[in-house]
């Protein structure tokens, strides 16, 4: 798709769903320079990502910083100062809601969950004149494809998820987390599939760490709120995301003990 065309997409198989956004991180607003020819088409930054400079259209981005780099990576976007590649925000993919692009600018949809279940935008133009536009949705879309295609093929198939939701329904409660934590380390489910095990869950706390657990064992991760709708009261549905939220702090906190 060249500048010009106009392109949605969103991560996994579609759909809308509740993601909640990385906060900003630290750091000082303002520009620390104006030589960015360095930026003048995207290029490879090493460990699978990609930088595009990028012009912020929304006002709370241009207050951080006048121009932004967007990085495509294997987990997601980042948004860095450019030069100095201070980062400023991050997201997943499965916080992403969707993405757009049309002639020079680019956008993309995430869950703020500062703002109860509502979603937020951050426009850009591009410098180039949407010189770049091809690049970095075809970027994008080989990232995601290569997701995608990892859970595919470990994907649970519909006799096999058959016969594993009617011993998982068999299954006494204090066996039920067990065994699910023993399925999604090796199987891939579909939401449809997550949410129809998470009903059969015999106790409601032990449903919301069911619903946990698919987070990252789903096929179409912009579908997860589907599993959501096995939850009656909003109450508990906050507390998904709130684990959910605490458990990617703590993978991040070992990957850093880890590379340290």
């Amino acid at each position: 798709m060249g500048a010009g065309s106009s392109a949605a997409a969103s991560n996994g198989a579609g759909g809308a769903t509740s993601m909640q956004s990385a906060g900003p991180t630290s750091g000082s607003s303002g520009d620390v320079g104006e030589n960015y020819s360095k930026y003048e088409s995207p290029f490879d930054a090493g460990n699978g990502s990609t930088h595009f400079l990028m012009i912020p259209i929304e006002s709370t981005m241009k207050t951080r910083s006048s121009m932004v780099v967007l990085e495509v990576n294997s987990t997601g976007f980042r948004l860095l100062r450019p030069l100095t590649n201070e980062p400023l925000y991050e997201f997943l993919y499965p916080q992403i809601h969707s993405w757009v692009s049309h002639e020079t600018r680019f956008g993309f949809r995430f869950y703020d969950k500062s703002k109860k279940l509502h979603y937020f935008t951050f426009l850009f133009k591009f410098p180039d004149g949407g010189k770049a536009s091809t690049a970095l949705l075809d970027t994008i879309h080989g990232s995601v494809q290569d997701i995608l295609q990892e859970r595919l093929s470990k994907a649970m198939g519909e006799e096999q998820f058959k016969q594993f939701l009617t011993s998982f329904e068999n299954t006494i409660l204090d066996e039920q987390l067990p065994l699910l934590r023993e399925t999604t380390q090796t199987n891939y489910f579909s939401s449809e599939q997550a949410y129809q095990v998470v009903c059969k869950v015999k106790d409601v706390f032990s449903r919301v760490d069911a619903a946990v657990l698919f987070h990252k064992a789903i096929t179409d991760q912009t579908r997860y709120s589907r599993i959501l709708d096995a939850f009656d009261d909003d109450l508990e549905r906050q507390n998904v995301w709130q684990r959910v939220d605490e458990a990617k702090k703590a993978k991040s906190r070992t990957l850093k003990a880890v590379s340290s």
